[in-house]
């Protein structure tokens, strides 16, 4: 099952951010001073860096030590100037900052049964008695 409010795994928004933060923490611990994380392209624009990645695209990245400092235990990436401006490794990634849109995960269960709940319960006070 990949729904549910308990399910680190869930394919919902709040799911996917807080694995990045885990896979950000984990690599920031790491003792290694270059590290290559390979993965999907939505994974890595949603939850880990905010940036577009063409097929087999690469960018470089180092921890923002003062973004971290201003939000302690928030783990932020900050590309290189090369790959910022070039739009990757090989020059064929969209430029620019990119975050979660519309549509990128399905809503949240919480919200969708809060949604429900209104609705019936605006159903009940909105009905008039038939005369």
């Amino acid at each position: 099952m990949t729904g549910g409010t308990k399910n680190p795994y869930a394919f919902t928004e709040k799911a996917i951010l807080a694995r990045g933060q885990r896979c950000l923490k984990d690599l920031y611990s790491r003792p290694e001073k270059v590290i290559a994380v390979v993965s999907h392209s939505g994974f890595l624009r949603t939850a880990i860096c905010n940036r577009m990645f063409f097929n087999a695209d690469w960018r470089v990245f180092e921890f923002d030590e003062e973004e971290m400092k201003k939000n302690p235990g928030f783990f932020v990436l900050k590309e290189s100037e090369e790959t910022d401006k070039k739009g990757g490794g090989m020059g064929r990634s969209d430029v620019g900052v990119f975050g979660i849109v519309p549509g990128d995960f399905p809503p949240e269960v919480e919200e969708q049964i809060a949604t429900e709940k209104s609705q019936i319960n605006n159903e009940a006070t909105e009905q008039k008695p038939s005369a």
